[in-house]
């Protein structure tokens, strides 16, 4: 069975998570599955522990512009009606949409219709999407020539409203795939329970074979190291985490922060304009954006993972950060928010420690209790590992996923 596995940027630094997918359902043996692209991500943003990957993944752009081009003009004149029935579909949903949002589906609907005559060129069965340009282009390719497709739809995309074809795509899929059983509960509202039935939870795995024989911490450092991993963008919650390290400051307790990822221009100024303000300087590190190598390299040495998450503008929030199961895996104490799904998997003084969004002073009391309580932190992360291993294994995970490929493979695809 042959499946097209297709992402907006592939290999990404900035979704560790699907390149894995894509390797454990690659190294089962069970499907040949081939990686596809809309943009070849720049050189800032490959991830080099994926680097093979490169080669063998099929870009859109900039690689082959003159072959949508071509394609599109041949399909206008040897099936006109049914291209312009896809067209008719796409841009019914879209019409109040704002015009940069329109030029990029026209893209997405040019690069379907060329996906669409590839993957019948070259008998694939079916296709595998992540994100929203990707899974876009996906139902194009579906509309147009049949193909099936599944699509994994991720946290930050799917609360804002901005998708204008999300229920056409969850219609029209053959099943849809999201990491938290949250997620699952917001789908079934926006679908009204309709497609309950095809709504499936694959959670973002590690396999075991990643996680070295690490050993919790017994003492904490001094100063204390903390911790954040994530883009700069608002639902991350960095300023929250900045405000309550000033009351650590205060309190005279000793720290250093550290953060791995990066932003627009504005979203890094803002960052630093409130490190400055804060008079935080001497213990802020801003790190950038890293590799999978030292980024687990940092989580191994840091005392406390802190994930701020918050429902940001348009209600876009986090599902479960991949960085929490990862941290728990390692055997480092997590403070997380109470959002999405996350208390899911981190129960208060258990596994982990949770404090309400936005709430600055509860998230200083915590990184206070630790500082003063570090030894209560070697049961918690040893109790957070039992639970990570139960709900991120990636061998089961992967084996949900297969079933639900080849099960929509089975079913046709070849028109």
């Amino acid at each position: 069975m042959k499946i097209a596995f297709i992402d907006s940027f592939f290999p990404s630094l900035t979704a560790t998570f699907v390149n894995r997918e894509f390797d454990g359902l690659q190294k089962s043996g069970k499907l040949e599955i081939l990686p596809f692209s809309l943009k070849r991500p720049g050189r800032e943003l490959q991830n080099k522990e994926f680097a093979s990957f490169l080669e063998k993944t099929f870009y859109f752009r900039p690689d082959r512009l003159f072959h949508i081009v071509f394609f599109n003009i041949l399909s206008v004149f040897t099936h006109p009606v049914k291209y312009f029935q896809t067209l008719r579909v796409i841009f019914k949903n879209v019409l109040t949409t704002e015009p940069a949002t329109q030029v990029r589906l026209l893209f997405h609907f040019f690069s379907g219709i060329y996906l669409s005559c590839y993957l019948q060129k070259n008998r694939f069965h079916a296709v595998h999407a992540h994100f929203w340009s990707a899974s876009n282009v996906a139902l194009i390719a579906e509309l147009f020539s049949g193909i099936p497709f599944t699509f994994t739809i991720h946290a930050n995309e799917m609360y804002s409203g901005s998708d204008p074809l999300l229920n056409e795509k969850i219609t029209r899929a053959k099943a849809v795939v999201t990491e938290s059983q949250y997620n699952k509960h917001h789908i079934n509202l926006l679908t009204r329970y309709r497609c309950r039935n095809k709504i499936h939870v694959v959670y973002n795995s590690i396999a075991p074979e990643e996680i070295q024989d690490v050993k919790p911490l017994l003492h904490r450092n001094t100063p204390m190291e903390l911790l954040s991993v994530g883009s700069f963008t608002g639902f991350k919650g960095y300023p929250t985490v900045l405000n309550a390290l000033t009351i650590v400051k205060q309190k005279g307790i000793p720290f250093r922060y550290k953060i791995i990822g990066g932003g627009s221009s504005d979203e890094h100024a803002m960052i630093q304009a409130l490190v400055k303000d804060y008079g935080i300087e001497n213990e802020v590190c801003l790190l950038g954006r890293q590799s999978f190598a030292t980024v687990r390299e940092e989580m191994i040495k840091t005392n406390v993972l802190i994930m701020a998450s918050e429902i940001y503008d348009r209600g876009i929030r986090d599902g479960i950060p991949t960085v929490i199961s990862e941290s728990m895996l390692l055997k480092r104490p997590v403070v997380a928010t109470y959002i999405s799904d996350i208390p899911n998997i981190i129960q208060h003084g258990k596994t982990g420690y949770l404090f309400p969004e936005k709430c600055f002073t509860m998230l200083a009391d915590i990184l206070l209790h630790i500082y003063e309580n570090y030894g209560e932190t070697v049961a918690i992360v040893e109790n957070a590992f039992i639970q990570a291993r139960k709900m991120f294994d990636a061998k089961k995970n992967i084996e949900t996923l297969l079933l639900l490929l080849t099960a929509q493979g089975s079913t046709g695809g070849e028109k």
